[in-house]
């Protein structure tokens, strides 16, 4: 979903954030390439309030791929604020299910990761190519979907 208030650099941020939390699986670039490819040099990173090195946020995301078979992101909200002439705020809520290769009874096991975020985006002109995040800040929780075993008959 695009709010009206989404512009550009928002749209082009949704993308940058489906590229990390719900990789294609014929994609050429690793997450390590991606992620390399949207920061400026020393971003600051605050994850779930937590001062964080680029480094380390890669690694988060790379972990959270593993044994995951498909991922979907649903976006609630995404929002777009000039700051000044080079920095713009894009703001908003997704949610990630992933379904694992591992199964619970007869389907994958699945997992939910709701994600809260705040971006400062400094533009270099050049249009949106010319984009790198500075600072992020991001809230994040897991929850891991219910299973619903169905009664036994007669029981």
């Amino acid at each position: 979903m695009n709010s009206p208030d989404a512009g550009p650099l928002g749209a082009w941020l949704k993308r940058q954030f489906q590229d990390l939390y719900a990789p294609n699986e014929d994609a050429t670039a690793t997450i390590g390439q991606k992620v390399q490819g949207i920061f400026t040099e020393g971003p600051e990173i605050r994850y779930n309030h937590e001062k964080m090195d680029l480094r380390s946020f890669q690694e988060n995301l790379e972990s959270s791929q593993f044994a995951v078979k498909e991922n979907v992101l649903k976006w609630k909200d995404l929002l777009e604020e000039k700051v000044d002439e080079k920095n713009v705020v894009v703001a908003g809520f997704f949610s990630v299910k992933r379904l694992s290769t591992f199964r619970v009874r007869v389907g994958p096991a699945e997992r939910h990761q709701y994600i809260s975020f705040s971006a400062k985006i400094e533009n270099s002109g050049g249009g949106v190519d010319g984009s790198r995040i500075s600072e992020l800040f991001i809230s994040s929780s897991h929850k891991a979907a219910p299973i619903n075993l169905q009664p036994i008959p007669g029981q």
